[in-house]
């Protein structure tokens, strides 16, 4: 082989590892990004640094991402205790309170980091051999269809935020 034809075959490598390697880092670019929203604290323009403005959204308190692997929902407050009976939180309009992922690859919770025996565990009953597990402490959410693998997560506002929840008795949180 001679230099022109090996030169050639080095940069079709690094060609096709780099390919590779981009397809690999966008599985998981709105995951990623999801974990730098602190709910209850960032705000739209949090969101717009991390993810860009959305390519549509219907409902100004509802945003949808998407890439060809993945989904991501962000949920903005409608403002402090906004919501029908005195549901919500009392942080203002404009500030991410859920965030919703569906990967659209199967992968099992250990991908995304989530250890299942840290979580209740209660099997879906209209879906026998699917499960969601739960933790309030940390505030996550996450279904696992019957292969094991992650259908979807919601991130919430864990059991510490509850002094912000509405409804709760404020004398509490002094």
């Amino acid at each position: 082989m001679n230099r022109n034809s090996r030169l050639n075959l080095f940069f079709s490598c690094c060609l096709i590892a780099g390919f590779v390697s981009s397809a690999t880092s966008q599985q998981l670019d709105l995951w990623q990004g999801a974990k730098r929203i602190s709910l209850l604290t960032s705000t739209e323009s949090d969101v717009i640094n991390v993810f860009g403005k959305p390519k549509s959204s219907e409902d100004r308190f509802w945003w949808e991402y998407q890439t060809e692997f993945e989904q991501l929902y962000v949920e903005y407050s409608r403002g402090p205790c906004k919501l029908p009976n005195n549901q919500g939180w009392r942080v203002a309009e404009g500030v991410v309170t859920r965030l919703f992922y569906a990967p659209k690859e199967r992968r099992k919770p250990s991908y995304f980091g989530l250890k299942s025996r840290k979580f209740s565990k209660k099997e879906v009953s209209d879906a026998p051999g699917n499960f969601v597990f739960d933790s309030g402490i940390r505030g996550i959410s996450f279904g696992v269809r019957i292969d094991g693998t992650v259908q979807d997560i919601l991130l919430y506002p864990s059991e510490k935020c509850d002094n912000l929840r509405c409804g709760q008795d404020q004398r509490s949180t002094k």
